[in-house]
Parts: structure tokens; C-alpha cells; sequence
């Protein structure tokens, strides 16, 4: 099971105060991947439209990804939130509002992250490992799995993460206890999952 360092929203990455707390994090730590939220949020200039006409640039993608390899490690990539100019609503989340609303016109939406995102990023690279849902509390983990048994799309992995405020114990247990508390519980979940899918984490 890969431990991953998860660290905010993509824009982050781009201040110096960061990637030097990254980097003892690498260096102290030993971790070897970081994930964040919005590598395709507007605020990272990915897409905007110009007259009608789609206008993409990657490079802040570029240049953050470019620093953790740098120091050795590997971007766990999350292709989120969705952006404005291809949102079907404007539900949003957290105070920076990430856009949780489908794309309002998917063909748009493959034309940006391929046709369909996991055959896509296979066919880049067949070594390149694609799954999900990223979800907080082990959230949608069967219903992901379900789909992925299909076999109409390629995952490799399940994924989720935990809050020292998920209350596993007793809501008023101290984030140390909460903490031991899911450590215990995570890889049993995951392992579940393992044994009805054959996941590879």
C-alpha cells in the first residue's frame, strides 16, 4: 500500500514556502508522492476561452510537476476540479471553490484530458497506473470498485483518505487517538476491496 503525502490545492505548489516544507518531507520523511486537488482549476491557467475557442496552457502544470521530480518524488495526479469555462452548473467546494460539477459538454471536456481519461492516459504510457474515486472516509469505494469490475475501464487502484475529525471513536477522542484509530482501520477497508475486486493499491 503506497503511503501518499496529500497537500491542499495545486496553486500551492507554486510558493517557495511549500516546496521547501516538501522538500524536508522528501529529505527527513522519506516520501516518495504527493497528491493535491485542482492541478486543472482555473486559477492555474490550464484552459480559458477566447471567442469561442478553447486556449490551453500547461505551464504551471509543467513547472510544478518539473519540481517534484526534482527532488524525487512523483505526482499522484488528480484531474480535478472542473473548470469554469466547461461547467455545467457552479457547485462548488472549500474556500478556494473547486467546481464539483459535471462538464457540460464532455466531448469539450475529452478534448482536454483525452477522449475517455483512463484509456487515454494508458495509451500515453500502458505503465502509468489510473484509479480512484479520491474520496475522504472511504466514500463510494464499493460502488467505484463495482464499476471497475465491469471492465470497461482500466483502474488499477482504490484510493481515499482520512481527517484526524472523522469520527472513528468517540467525536470528543484526541486527534493522536483518532489517528491511531485510523491507521488500523484504513488498510482493512482497502484490503476488503482487494479481495472482491483484486485492486492493486
Amino acid at each position: 500500500m503506497a503511503v501518499v503525502l496529500c497537500s491542499g490545492h495545486a496553486t500551492l505548489a507554486s510558493c517557495a514556502d511549500w516546496q521547501a516544507q516538501l522538500t524536508k518531507a522528501r529529505r527527513d520523511l522519506g516520501f516518495r508522492y504527493v497528491r493535491f486537488h485542482g492541478i486543472l482549476d482555473d486559477a492555474m491557467g490550464t484552459l480559458i476561452c477566447e471567442d469561442d475557442e478553447p486556449l490551453y496552457a500547461f505551464f504551471n502544470n509543467d513547472r510544478i510537476f518539473d519540481f517534484l521530480l526534482a527532488i524525487g518524488m512523483k505526482p499522484v495526479v488528480e484531474l480535478s476540479f472542473m473548470l469554469r469555462t466547461l461547467s455545467s452548473g457552479g457547485n462548488t467546494v472549500f474556500h478556494y471553490r473547486g467546481d464539483i460539477t459535471p462538464p457540460k459538454d464532455f466531448d469539450k471536456w475529452g478534448a482536454l484530458v483525452y477522449c475517455t481519461t483512463a484509456d487515454a492516459i494508458k495509451a500515453v504510457d500502458s505503465h502509468l497506473l489510473v484509479g480512484g474515486p479520491v474520496t475522504s472516509g472511504n466514500e463510494w469505494l464499493d460502488a467505484f470498485a463495482g464499476y471497475g469490475r465491469t471492465g470497461d475501464i482500466a483502474i488499477d487502484f482504490v484510493s481515499t483518505h482520512y481527517y484526524p475529525t472523522d469520527p472513528f471513536g468517540k467525536t470528543e477522542t484526541a486527534t493522536v487517538s483518532q489517528l491511531n484509530i485510523e491507521v488500523r482501520i484504513a488498510p482493512q477497508s482497502v484490503d476488503r476491496l482487494k479481495l472482491t475486486w483484486g485492486a492493486t493499491p
